[in-house]
């Protein structure tokens, strides 16, 4: 599932123009570059560290969550993300989420109008992605909190 979700990081960095575009050139080389993963919207608001406050931005819960994508003009790309550890300690009652060391993952990538194909790992998985201006976005189901927005900032 963790290579789901990286995978899918990718296919939003990767991005396509939205529907209203002219229709016209090669949108391809907008999403040339690196990004950085800058929100992870939810639907519904979590309190992952368990400070008492909920958000509906992961991120603001998780800050050492992190997400990068580097897309190159050749067609390849490659994303590091960071892997996310739930410790629970049933003798003293806590639980602790922490961030681990980041997963790297590396493949190819190939837009078709708003419709981006990210294959790594012997996985492809395509997905319909919005490019405005140095912000893209996606959305995703996420497993463990039900739909899910995905904002990237290009670097």
């Amino acid at each position: 599932m963790k290579k789901l979700l990286s995978l899918l990081a990718i296919a939003l960095i990767l991005g396509a123009c939205s529907n209203d575009d002219d229709g016209g050139g090669d949108n391809t080389a907008t999403l040339v570059g690196s990004w950085t993963l800058t929100s992870y919207l939810l639907d519904q608001p979590v309190d992952v560290n368990l400070d008492g406050t909920a958000s509906n931005d992961f991120l603001e819960e998780l800050p050492c969550y992190t997400s990068t994508a580097t897309f190159s003009s050749d067609g390849s790309f490659s994303s590091s993300t960071s892997e996310i550890d739930v410790e629970i300690d049933i003798i003293n009652g806590t639980t602790e989420v922490i961030c681990i060391d980041p997963v790297s993952l590396t493949g190819t990538w190939e837009l078709n109008g708003d419709q981006l194909s990210i294959t790594a790992e012997g996985e492809t998985d395509t997905q319909q992605v919005d490019l405005n201006g140095n912000t893209l976005t996606f959305s995703v189901t996420d497993p463990d909190f039900g739909s899910a927005t995905w904002v990237w900032t290009r670097n």
